[in-house]
């Protein structure tokens, strides 16, 4: 079946699917694989380009650190205490992530030692990208009821980070509920670690 011919339902189901936990790089498998539901990386080759300036950060499941370094230097940490853990969505801690920086998003589970870390490297996206991310959400807020053309439009032309940002940024009215929906469901189907992302 040809992508034109899946319902956006489908399409994003088909998305959503493709997301496997993230394991820390020399894990000896006694660290919490790590779904990252926010920003979405998932389907696109390092480093992913992100158009949203303050991306929210949501994982599947609670942390004992987060951390942020911009272009090389950390830039913010948190750490979880013995009884209270990370608890995500957690909304862009930092200053604003501008065009061409280099983001690196540190993450480690809740009951994994301090060395077993996950590393995902984002970069800020070109001025123009981000420009139109910010139009498009400004077109959501005025009229929610646009949310699946943009979002359709996103995945056709393979740019699926804009399209779950779309979706996570957005606001909920009654036509689009059932998309949002699909976000909440966790995503992170596959038992299958992938590598730690360098």
């Amino acid at each position: 079946m040809k992508a034109g011919d899946l319902t956006l339902l489908q399409r994003i189901r088909d998305l959503l699917g493709i997301a496997k936990p993230l394991a820390a790089g020399g894990s000896r498998g006694n660290s919490q694989a790590i779904c990252l539901l926010s920003p979405w990386i998932y389907g696109n080759k390092e480093p992913v380009a992100l158009a949203d300036s303050r991306p929210i950060i949501q994982t599947s499941g609670s942390l004992n650190e987060i951390r942020i370094e911009r272009n090389g230097a950390t830039e913010w940490r948190a750490l979880a205490s013995s009884s209270q853990p990370i608890q995500t969505p957690l909304n862009w801690p930092t200053q604003a992530i501008k065009p061409g920086d280099q983001i690196t998003l540190i993450l480690r589970g809740r009951q994994s030692p301090a060395a077993d870390l996950v590393k995902i490297t984002l970069l800020g996206a070109s001025k123009n990208k981000m420009i139109e991310y910010q139009e498009a959400l400004q077109k959501i807020k005025e009229d929610p009821e646009r949310l699946p053309g943009l979002v359709r439009e996103a995945l056709d032309r393979h740019d699926p980070v804009l399209a779950m940002t779309l979706l996570r940024q957005s606001p909920t009215s009654k036509n689009t509920k059932h998309l949002k929906e699909l976000l909440d469901a966790n995503p992170c189907q596959s038992k299958t670690r992938d590598k730690s992302r360098p």
